[in-house]
């Protein structure tokens, strides 16, 4: 009698753990840069791939962040929108491009321009090199732009070495997906 009890006990427990890993509220995204990318846009940047999204509602929030010598000078918008998946979806893709005087910034069907003034020398590309969760809530520098004298001291071009490099310029975006429901 007491086996049947334990077993009992024992199959309702793993109900509910496998309820929980497949129903609980999906806590991390995976974004991956896509070196082979059909989007094939001009000038210095990059193309990724966000990953893994359940279905469900969530807000992409895709903003800006400019910084002089490492204080923060400004801050802007770049894409809001809610976002509604009926099925896990394989990829939603992201690219920014650095072209002439713009930092142009590709998501989906959207695009849009950042005034990039460029009036020092040296500019450096720095973002994601590896696939990375994006913790839901939480925002995410991706990608970013230095620009100074200082560039040619740089010896990595990945995001999280050389974040807050406190140059002559800095412009980093930054990604944050938030669920709604």
């Amino acid at each position: 009698m007491k086996k049947k009890i334990v077993l009992v006990c024992l199959f309702i427990l793993s109900i509910f753990i496998f309820l929980y890993k497949h129903y609980s509220p999906q806590k991390s995204i995976v974004i991956a840069p896509n070196y082979t990318s059909e989007n094939r846009y001009s000038g210095m940047g990059l193309n990724y791939e966000i990953m893994d999204i359940t279905k469900g509602k969530y807000k992409v929030s895709v903003y800006s962040k400019e910084f002089k010598e490492g204080k923060l000078v400004n801050q802007k918008n770049i894409y809001n929108s809610t976002l509604t998946f009926n099925k896990k979806l394989n990829k939603f893709n992201l690219s920014v491009y650095q072209e002439s005087e713009n930092i142009n910034v590709y998501i989906e069907d959207y695009t849009t321009s950042l005034d990039f003034d460029n009036t020092t020398s040296g500019i450096a590309l720095f973002g994601l090199e590896e696939n990375k969760e994006v913790i839901i809530n939480n925002e995410l520098p991706f990608i970013g732009y230095i620009v100074g004298d200082k560039v040619k001291n740089i010896q990595s071009s990945d995001i999280d070495k050389i974040f807050n490099y406190k140059s002559d310029k800095e412009i980093l975006i930054y990604l944050k997906i938030n669920r709604v429901n």
